[in-house]
């Protein structure tokens, strides 16, 4: 397995985990790749997710889908504002 954390900056960390959940949940409802991911607010200023790939080939796998899937680039695109403290 690969474990994958995240750790932004946000100067919303409750709306950042709400974007988070967002984001996750449209993952696991269209990625063809399978993979777990919870998103945790790790301060006042500070969001994060940890992702568990059966692969690294997998993660390669998932990340390539989230590249070319416009909704979650959307989605990643959206959250922009909230990153900058």
């Amino acid at each position: 397995q690969v474990i994958v954390v995240y750790e932004v900056p946000c100067a919303n960390p409750d709306q950042g985990i709400a974007l988070l959940k967002d984001v996750i949940q449209h993952e696991a409802d269209t990625s063809p790749i399978a993979y777990t991911s919870v998103a945790t607010k790790l301060s006042d200023a500070l969001v994060g997710a940890v992702d568990v790939h059966q692969s690294m080939a997998a993660m390669e796998q998932a990340f390539d889908w989230q590249e070319s899937d416009e909704a979650w680039v959307a989605m990643q695109t959206s959250t922009i504002p909230l990153t900058t403290i």
